[in-house]
């Protein structure tokens, strides 16, 4: 996503530069880049999209990185490298993107750092907040792109239920493997789909048709199949496949695990459950596949939510966010002001 938010400010006027780690490209680690103007978490495919330059490295050196450039660590990994540049290279920024549970270490180490941090979420910040930093700058949101991410088909001919699979404890895989389990037996008929990074998932249901590393059409396609789109996760930084079921025609039904709660609103767009009940899941979910008109409705205002994420809006907050750190005005202290 963050390539994508490079590709917005290169067409702004920015020059921007993606500097990735040479032994980061493969399914089962997430490539990490820094760049100039802004840095990237993403795999390869995304990178190919990138129209601007873009370089590998071992390690971060000054001549890759130039003079005077803002410099932005997307995720923690790259942070410390990213701080042990010379002061001449310029702003460095933490744009932090999720929780990391995956290494509670490198979260408090990174978190830790006297230095700008962007939030992608108004959970994220909070939590930065509650971590003791007083350096949280700006939430800068995520995009869509309704030109990659729109209703693909019919509206009537949606009838499956579907969710994305990740390993991780954020993602819950468990409650998503119960939840399968639970529709296929109360409703054998509605087809389940799923997809995900990773090989498909020994403990999934066989019933349920799961794709792997699909392309942005096959993913368009899976959305528009489904009437209902849920996210089990424990946490979210943004959530963006809720956002681009959203965008697809899709109701969702989400736990209230951090981002998405920037942009659902339970009973309007969506509907929100508490985290790790796969009961309430499936009770929302059933709920409205039986209900076609609160479906409709849910979908109907989601696509007008979709509207106001464009990326276009989210690089304007993204320069703002980068104007504040550049200026020196970040050092105020001020408080930033969550939802």
């Amino acid at each position: 996503m963050s390539v994508r938010m490079a590709s917005e400010l290169l067409h702004r006027g920015h020059d921007v530069q993606i500097l990735y780690r040479k032994d980061c490209f493969s399914f089962k680690t997430a490539a990490r880049y820094l760049f100039r103007r802004v840095a990237a978490v993403t795999q390869k495919d995304w990178l190919d999209r990138f129209e601007g330059k873009f370089a590998s490295f071992k390690v971060l050196d000054a001549k890759l990185v130039g003079d005077g450039d803002v410099v932005m660590s997307v995720g923690p990994d790259c942070v410390k490298e990213m701080l042990n540049l010379p002061e001449k290279c310029g702003a460095k920024i933490f744009n932090v993107h999720g929780l990391t549970l995956r290494n509670p270490e490198l979260r408090r180490t990174s978190w830790s750092e006297d230095i700008p941090k962007i939030a992608v979420s108004s959970y994220v910040g909070m939590e930065l907040i509650k971590a003791g930093d007083n350096n949280v700058v700006a939430v800068v949101p995520n995009g869509i792109d309704i030109s990659e991410y729109f209703p693909d088909g019919d509206h009537v001919e949606r009838t499956g239920i579907g969710t994305v699979f990740g390993p991780g404890v954020a993602k819950d895989p468990e409650t998503i493997i119960s939840v399968f389990a639970r529709l296929h037996e109360l409703r054998p008929q509605i087809p389940l789909l799923c997809f995900g990074v990773w090989p498909r998932p020994e403990k999934l249901l066989s019933a349920v048709q799961y794709y792997r590393l699909p392309s942005v059409e096959q993913t368009r396609g899976i959305y528009s199949r489904c009437s209902v789109w849920f996210c089990a996760s424990r946490s979210e930084g943004f959530g963006m496949p809720v956002l681009e079921a959203m965008a697809c025609g899709c109701a969702v039904v989400t736990t209230d695990c951090g981002g998405p709660g920037d942009f659902v609103k339970s009973g309007i767009n969506g509907v929100m459950v508490r985290k790790e009940s796969p009961e309430e899941i499936i009770e929302s979910i059933l709920e409205i596949s039986d209900d076609r008109v609160k479906q409709i409705r849910l979908a109907t205002s989601a696509l007008e939510t979709v509207q106001t994420l464009s990326w276009s809006n989210a690089a304007q907050k993204m320069e703002a966010a980068m104007e504040t750190v550049v200026s020196g005005r970040w050092r105020d202290k001020i408080p930033l002001a969550l939802k």
